[in-house]
């Protein structure tokens, strides 16, 4: 997602870059903001003002597309999965995944899929 860093605003460089780097962790808005030192409603404003995408929908989109890479690998349990983007209940990870891919994980596990995010601002 960090692509064309020159013209975005340097605090959501760094709240990109903190996404990137922490997304096998739990990242809630209110955990972004807080490592920021903003208000949830003021990073979230600037975050959406920014990149017209909200930033809970930022985060979840990263976490569905780094889901699909770890898919990819056979040897990687649906379990680990979950684990490794940050999901402590592998129910809620599959409800959300299909939800934003249209497919189960299980599914995803098909090299022949070919994904489309459902949900707008994925």
């Amino acid at each position: 997602m960090i692509q064309n860093h020159d013209k975005t605003n340097p605090t959501v460089y760094k709240i990109l870059k903190y996404v990137d780097e922490n997304i096998s962790c739990r990242l809630a808005v209110s955990r972004i903001a807080e490592e920021f030192s903003y208000s949830v409603s003021y990073i979230s404003h600037l975050f959406k003002k920014e990149t017209g995408v909200s930033l809970q929908s930022h985060v979840i989109s990263q976490k569905i597309e780094y889901a699909k890479s770890l898919l990819s690998d056979k040897n990687v349990t649906l379990s680990e999965v979950a684990a490794k983007c940050g999901y402590k209940s592998v129910p809620s990870f599959c409800k959300l995944f299909r939800k934003y891919t249209g497919f189960t994980p299980s599914q995803g596990k098909n090299p022949s899929i070919k994904y489309e995010n459902k949900q707008k601002g994925a």
